[in-house]
């Protein structure tokens, strides 16, 4: 497959997370997703309705899932990782 993908991402932190959520999201995520080599990265917080935050990446074809920028940050103990994620507070 190639051209372009759009990687979405859909989460429900709890309304106590969220504050730090967004500070992440606004300093230090978009800087890993860049050094894995995507292209376009954006996250919007809703505002009303059921969804609260929508993440939508965009890299310039499904190649970028296997170049070196971005394995790293595929490890478990990468700063974007499972141990990471492992800390949010999601509410379900």
């Amino acid at each position: 497959m190639s051209g372009p993908v759009f990687y979405l991402v859909e989460m429900d932190p709890a309304a106590e997370a969220l504050p730090a959520f967004a500070d992440r999201c606004a300093s230090v995520h978009p800087t890993h997703l860049f050094s894995a080599d995507f292209a376009h990265c954006t996250s919007c917080i809703g505002v009303s309705g059921t969804m609260s935050v929508l993440d939508i990446y965009q890299a310039d074809d499904w190649k970028l899932f296997h170049r070196p920028a971005f394995e790293r940050h595929r490890g478990r103990d990468a700063p974007t990782g499972p141990r990471a994620r492992s800390k949010m507070v999601i509410r379900r």
